[in-house]
């Protein structure tokens, strides 16, 4: 999941204490000499929505299918370059930022939805049901400015995919071709961020992070693991291991003493 543009800064978080209704993040630019820069999209996905809006401006709306359900939103922009129906990747440009509809001065509020399942619909207040800190799911690049927060890549929050082989090819697009292999996955496994929309040449094309740029491999040669389930499993086995500890307990009674031991 990559950032909606190059470089910028914080200028207003999720949820703050003082605008507990803000439920997305505020990226400026302005500070860094930044004109008119390029929004792209946050991952693969297909445009659910592109209009105008008297509070949003110029809003885009993308929904990315996978393993879960996300939708993302892309606020205040000068322009859309995109239409309901558009098929985009991950990085690919849907607008330019602005400062349209109901805005304090150039800047993207950007936020991210995780959707049920079960629910393909677009409602403009879903995002109060179902929306989640950005920073949380999203590669931001170092960025800077005077005075503002630095965000940084977040990893660790992402599962790893680990190689089934030792061979499992890296690709720069989602398809077999002769000019777009960059390697092949290491055996430590690299950080998963979703699967392709559709199937290519066969297979499902899991989206891996690899050198802070976004690459492919065949989902059915990875192993995915969550580390939200491999903690788990680990908190089982801490319980297991506090159960069967050793037994060692002394017992008295009328003039008897009996030890038991396991």
């Amino acid at each position: 999941m990559l950032a909606p543009l190059q470089k910028g800064y914080l200028t207003s978080g999720y949820k703050t204490p003082s605008r507990l209704d803000h439920v997305g993040v505020d990226i400026g630019w302005i500070k860094l000499g930044i004109v008119d820069p390029d929004i792209t999209s946050w991952d693969d996905g297909i445009v659910i929505a592109s209009y105008f809006m008297s509070g949003g401006g110029n809003t885009v709306v993308i929904r990315h299918e996978g393993s879960q359900w996300y939708q993302t939103r892309y606020l205040h922009m000068k322009s859309r370059s995109v239409v309901v129906g558009q098929k985009v990747l991950a990085g690919q440009k849907i607008g330019v930022g602005g400062s349209t509809g109901n805005s304090t001065g150039p800047h993207l509020h950007f936020e991210v939805l995780l959707i049920p399942n079960d629910y393909k619909g677009y409602a403009y207040r879903d995002v109060f049901r179902y929306g989640i800190d950005p920073l949380l799911v999203t590669f931001f690049n170092e960025v800077t400015g005077t005075g503002v927060k630095k965000m940084t890549e977040n990893t660790d929050k992402l599962p790893l995919a680990i190689p089934k082989f030792d061979n499992v090819r890296i690709r720069s697009t989602p398809a077999i071709l002769a000019n777009n292999s960059v390697g092949h996955v290491p055996m430590g496994g690299l950080r998963y961020l979703g699967e392709s929309v559709e199937l290519i040449n066969g297979y499902k094309w899991a989206k891996l992070l690899f050198d802070g740029k976004v690459v492919y491999a065949a989902l059915t040669l990875l192993e995915v693991q969550s580390n939200t389930v491999i903690k788990e499993v680990i908190k089982e086995v801490e319980k297991i291991i506090e159960v069967e500890k050793p037994i060692d307990v002394t017992l008295s009674q009328n003039g008897i003493t009996v030890r038991v031991t396991k």
